[in-house]
């Protein structure tokens, strides 16, 4: 919470129209006073519990801390706000990208079905060619989940680095080092909420 309190202050220092509104689940009125007196967010009111309760369940949030980035318009920017925010500020207003870095961007991975791409043993041109493929199928299934007022049926990720999960994910789908095609791109397709399921 605090480094989203530096960085909501920074984001409105660069001159961004940016509001914060905290939205308690505190178990009492008097843990809310406590916890938004260190706060300088505008605060729905701890007695509107109805409200509270509609607005977890229109955007789906089931732990805490969660935030939610809303356009002008209302419409959601992201679910992943925590994230969102920490971007580079002149990527305001931090709308999702279609393909995320696998590397520095895993929010959704335990949650929905993802269709990875692992090309972090691929050349630099292999790469390119992988995120050229994957980025308009991308951006047709957020737009689609967008006009529909829904999540993404799946999320996407390129991963052009080992780092982050790109390991435990080669081991989860058993995918052979010793192959002569080892350092080509490989498509996944992983749902871990299927138990685990994922087709290479």
């Amino acid at each position: 919470p605090y480094t989203t309190l530096f960085r909501s202050e920074a984001i409105k220092a660069a001159g961004k129209d940016f509001e914060m509104v905290f939205v308690s689940s505190d178990r009492s009125d008097e843990g809310f006073k406590e916890y938004f007196g260190e706060m300088p967010w505008l605060a729905l009111p701890y007695a509107d519990r109805a409200a509270k309760n509609d607005l977890s369940k229109c955007f789906d949030v089931e732990g805490i801390p969660s935030l939610v980035l809303l356009d002008t318009d209302f419409s959601v920017i992201t679910k992943k706000g925590r994230g969102a925010v920490m971007r580079d500020i002149a990527e305001f207003p931090f709308h999702d990208k279609a393909v995320a870095d696998l590397a520095t961007d895993t929010d959704g991975l335990n949650d929905s079905p993802c269709v990875i791409v692992l090309a972090d043993k691929a050349s630099e041109d292999e790469q390119a060619k992988a995120s050229d493929a994957l980025e308009p199928l991308a951006a047709e299934y957020k737009a689609a989940a967008k006009a529909n007022g829904e999540d993404p049926e799946f999320l996407f990720f390129l991963a052009k680095t080992g780092a982050g999960p790109v390991p435990r994910i080669r081991e989860l789908c058993k995918l052979d080092e010793g192959s002569s095609a080892a350092n080509a791109p490989q498509l996944i397709l992983l749902d871990i909420p299927d138990n685990g399921g994922f087709y290479v």
